[in-house]
């Protein structure tokens, strides 16, 4: 009896998981490729601001937001939100490390920034992502032009 039990027990709990991978429509499975391929080029971007006490002067978080990867030389896009009065900026990647970069422009208008990490050890991580598809350009993000 216990057998039957246990047999079933399995049974409920298999058949729905096989059910669910093989009802997904068309367009869910290409939002989970999409997602799959592209995650990696999306960081966490922190502002640091510098807060002046009496007698000396701390870093402190002051904002997070997201960005992406534009660039195999490392160029970041972000909100410029996200970057406003930023002493300094920090990029955390999904390879777990974090590294600083630097503000290369920005247009508060547009609420758009771009930021510069010039590490090595990122750069040779970034230039093994695979680029993300744009529109329906030929072009990819971090290409130009010059890298066809």
């Amino acid at each position: 009896m216990r057998t039957i039990f246990k047999s079933l027990f399995l049974l409920i709990l298999i058949i729905p998981c096989s059910l669910q991978a093989s009802t997904l429509y068309p367009t869910e499975q290409e939002n989970i490729n999409v997602f799959k391929e592209v995650s990696p080029l999306v960081v966490n971007v922190q502002n640091i601001k510098r807060i002046r006490r009496t007698f000396d002067a701390i870093n402190v978080p002051a904002g997070t937001g997201s960005g992406f990867i534009w660039r195999k030389d490392g160029h970041i896009v972000t909100n410029f939100h996200v970057i406003r009065g930023a002493k300094s900026v920090m990029i955390s990647m999904q390879n777990g490390k974090s590294y600083k970069a630097r503000i290369v422009g920005a247009e508060p208008l547009k609420d758009i920034a771009i930021l510069k990490i010039d590490d090595k050890e990122a750069l040779a991580h970034i230039g093994k992502l695979k680029p993300l598809p744009v529109s329906y350009t030929h072009l990819r993000a971090h290409e130009t032009e010059a890298d066809l």
